[in-house]
């Protein structure tokens, strides 16, 4: 086996990292097109009014959180991502960090009108389903 083609998961982040902040033009999808993670962080970005940096970041501002939640169950559902993969591509964050960001996603979408206004026009243009069901490991 030729370890030179072997891609550490760190490049991967990396990669998207770069990916992101190349990606800082506005995003109006339809409901056909494929959507990259790039793309949907530029989504979350403009509609929860962060810096894809502060999204991509450890701060813990409301509104940063916020983003970074919907962000959370966005690759969870667009992408079907394991939470280990999801916290890698957050600067590998534990997988229980996202497990408990999917879980605060659940509750305050079914509490929080505004929450749930932002996540429906975000999961619109990114062509997300999402149902309203819990977001587990498993699914």
């Amino acid at each position: 086996m030729d370890k030179s083609k072997i891609i550490s998961p760190y490049s991967f982040i990396g990669i998207f990292y770069k990916e992101i902040m190349q990606n800082n033009a506005g995003i109006k999808l339809k409901k056909s097109s494929k959507i990259t993670k790039a793309q949907l962080a530029s989504i979350i970005s403009q509609e929860c009014e962060v810096t894809e940096e502060q999204l991509m970041s450890k701060m813990r501002n409301a509104t940063i959180v916020d983003a970074r939640y919907i962000f959370f169950a966005g690759l969870k559902l667009k992408f079907g991502y394991s939470l280990n993969i999801i916290g890698d591509i957050f600067n590998g964050v534990d997988h229980t960090t996202v497990m408990h960001g999917l879980k605060r996603f659940h509750e305050r979408y079914h509490h929080e009108n505004s929450f749930r206004d932002k996540v429906v026009r975000v999961f619109e243009m990114a062509d997300i389903d999402y149902d309203g069901e819990k977001l587990t490991a498993c699914n």
